[in-house]
């Protein structure tokens, strides 16, 4: 239990993390492209129940109470009736209004984007350079069921979970030599040598006319390391954080229905922060390294989640700015909110189906 408790606390801080890393990303090009920046916060809530962390390039930076993400307040980002109420809500005095160039405004937009993908990379790189590029490979094959219809390996004595050292006395580490010595035994007795709990034994099994015997095939993995230069690692680390990101946008369109659909790439597998935090959990316990991977991952599904040309959402501010250049002017701010409010209302309906996922298909299971 205190181990789960001390990778919960791990999942927290290291989901803050990325949202710190992704707000810095639109603060720091918004000063730089001469914005103001009145408040930073890490977390929601009143400023009277915030600690102010002290004030910095003309920015406040606070630690609300409501650790669910975190902000920067842009005023500049709207028109001039929205920059006041921007500035009043979070605690700041107005300014006179200053409008900037559309392209500006898009860069600060994809700013915290671009932040969560050099920081997935970043971590993708740490690992390579000081303990190499994992890779898994197949330690044992074993029985992961049996089944009562093809009743052969039942009826011979095999079991759940008996792991399968040998076929006919060739050895067997992956399933394929197992599966082909089946195969081209039908009819034919094949001995297959098992461990079961400490002890060994061999049963007798004689495939069907197909070479099966009724049995599900599972296997063991285990991680190895294979140690990696800098710059090989700085190479891999970039390759892989471009390939995955596409892999993403490919699993989102499948799901949409608009490309083939990716495997394990269903409504099953939307998740809420709830499931994540677990599922994070456990895997800081179980491997480090598997966790910074994972934190990883969840940084590149943050930047492409955001990315989306959703009102609420960074992709959203990119739509309405489009809109902006070909149109020559603004949406209404009338409009802007309502689709604000609609897309707000089925994100909440997405994170409660999420919920619902992480009761009936946890992640991991």
């Amino acid at each position: 239990m205190i181990t789960f408790i001390l990778g919960l606390a791990a999942v927290v801080l290291g989901l803050m993390a990325l949202v710190v890393f992704h707000e810095f990303g639109h603060w720091i090009v918004a000063r730089l492209c001469g914005m103001w920046t009145p408040v930073f916060s890490i977390g929601f809530g009143p400023r009277k129940y915030s600690l102010v962390l002290g004030k910095f390039w003309d920015t406040e930076f606070r630690l609300s109470p409501i650790p669910l993400g975190g902000y920067v307040a842009l005023p500049e980002m709207g028109d001039e009736t929205s920059a006041e109420e921007i500035a009043r809500a979070y605690g700041a005095e107005p300014r006179p209004f200053k409008k900037f160039p559309i392209w500006q405004r898009m860069l600060v937009a994809v700013a915290g984007v671009v932040m969560n993908i050099i920081v997935a990379a970043a971590l993708l790189f740490g690992i390579f350079a000081c303990k190499g590029q994992p890779t898994q490979y197949i330690t044992s094959t074993f029985v992961a069921a049996v089944s009562q219809q093809v009743n052969i390996a039942s009826q011979a004595g095999l079991q759940a979970g008996d792991v399968i050292l040998s076929a006919d006395g060739k050895t067997v580490v992956d399933p394929q030599p197992l599966v082909d010595e089946l195969h081209s035994h039908p009819g034919k007795p094949v001995v297959l040598h098992i461990r079961r709990a400490s002890a060994e034994q061999d049963i007798t099994v004689v495939p069907n006319a197909n070479g099966q015997i009724g049995i599900s095939i599972g296997y063991n993995v285990a991680t190895k390391y294979v140690p990696m230069s800098v710059p090989q690692a700085a190479v891999r680390s970039t390759k892989l954080t471009f390939a995955f990101t596409g892999k993403i946008f490919y699993a989102i369109a499948g799901m949409a229905h608009l490309v083939p659909s990716t495997p394990g790439a269903d409504a099953s597998s939307v998740h809420s922060i709830v499931g994540i935090a677990a599922y994070g959990a456990n895997t800081f316990k179980t491997s480090f390294v598997d966790f910074l991977v994972l934190l990883a991952s969840i940084s590149l599904n943050l930047a492409v989640f955001n990315i989306l040309p959703i009102p609420m959402l960074d992709g959203g501010y990119v739509l309405f700015f489009s809109i902006e250049k070909l149109r020559g002017k603004p949406l209404s701010v009338q409009t802007q909110n309502k689709l604000k409010m609609f897309f707000l209302y089925l994100l909440l309906m997405l994170f409660i189906f999420g919920i619902v996922n992480d009761v009936r298909h946890p992640m991991g299971k």
